[in-house]
């Protein structure tokens, strides 16, 4: 369990101001935010490469904020692997485990295994993919059975078919050895695919933390709903249906689970909006009709922009039912969401 307390970071311009953040054992926690937000020298503080002005890092119920960093039992890897280019992947692989005099190989040898890259053990850095160089430096992370392993936007140097594969192995990888993980993306496909947690930082601050799904379907902040990519609209109350409440924005008549009054900006997730081409009958109480204006593929979904009235609603689909539904641009729709998917910002 990794655990901090009223953590402050001063450096230069930058300044880090975590005043609680609890990640669990076996917990795989993503970190996003935009660039500047600071979650990499969030991460390398915790690792010990900068000193906080004030505060506490816990792991495992040891304090370890005044701990030297190769004492901290934390493996930190970057989106530029950081290999050794004159050792061979396997050299690479064993090297932390040489220079602490450990001569005992079969977890190494497992990690190997586990993330299918055993046939390159004997190739040299500038022989092997971004996605290989990427496993071997995990593969070298995890030798020493770090206490929490840091990744710092692993992926965002590879195509989309190889990252999908390397995402897969090294959830899985990671899966079998219960490892607790802190990973930094700006990519929402793969915070959703790896993480359990998700955590936004913004200016320096933790803003929501919590489970994906939750953080993902119920932002707190109009600004946590735009980097969630979520619909935001804004109207304002004119009554109530049923333990409902009815909002009117612009030209679209919503009902929300959430109790509210006056003037009101909500967010619902692309991702609870269900499409189709024909009526269907529902118990969901928002039902509304539009035109598809736009499909975009983004990785392994597709984001369908429907015009309903003077506003414009997307979607999340797969690409299996972007093809099952024959969506295209130009087509009519019917939009459906249930009122607890519509969120008060």
């Amino acid at each position: 369990m990794l655990e901090i307390e009223e953590l402050l970071i001063e450096l230069g311009n930058i300044k880090i101001d975590i005043p609680y953040l609890k990640i669990e054992r076996g917990d795989y926690a993503i970190i996003m935010g935009p660039t500047g937000a600071g979650k990499t020298v969030l991460l390398e503080s915790i690792a010990g490469f900068y000193k906080q002005s004030r505060g506490k890092i816990i792991l495992n119920g040891r304090d370890i904020s005044r701990v030297q960093p190769n004492k901290r039992k934390i493996s930190l890897v970057y989106q530029d692997y950081m290999l050794f280019p004159h050792m061979t992947s396997w050299e690479n692989v064993i090297y932390p485990l040489k220079i602490r005099g450990v001569k005992d190989y079969s977890y190494a040898r497992e990690l190997v295994s586990l993330l299918e890259i055993e046939n390159i053990m004997n190739r040299y850095p500038k022989t092997l993919s971004g996605g290989e160089m990427q496993r071997v430096a995990l593969a070298r992370a995890l030798s020493l059975k770090p206490e929490v392993v840091f990744l710092d936007e692993p992926f965002s140097a590879l195509d989309e078919r190889t990252k999908s594969k390397v995402r897969r192995i090294v959830k899985h990888t990671l899966n079998e050895i219960n490892a607790t993980v802190v990973h930094i993306t700006h990519d929402l496909e793969t915070a959703r695919i790896m993480g359990t947690k998700l955590a936004i930082m913004h200016n320096g601050k933790l803003v929501q933390y919590g489970n994906i799904n939750e953080v993902v379907s119920n932002p707190k902040t109009e600004f946590i709903a735009k980097f969630m990519d979520s619909n935001i609209l804004r109207g304002e109350v004119v009554g109530y249906s049923n333990s409902l409440t009815v909002i009117k924005a612009g030209d679209i008549k919503l009902y929300m689970a959430d109790k509210a009054s006056g003037k009101v900006s909500v967010s619902i997730s692309p991702e609870n909006i269900i499409l189709s081409r024909n009526k269907i009958e529902n118990s969901m109480r928002n039902k509304l009709s539009g035109k598809i204006v736009k499909i975009e593929n983004i990785g392994r979904v597709e984001r369908i922009y429907v015009k309903v009235g003077n506003t414009i609603i997307v979607s999340l689909l797969t690409p299996n039912a972007v093809k099952a539904l024959s969506l295209k641009s130009g087509i009519d729709v019917y939009v459906y969401f249930k009122a607890s998917n519509v969120k008060i910002l």
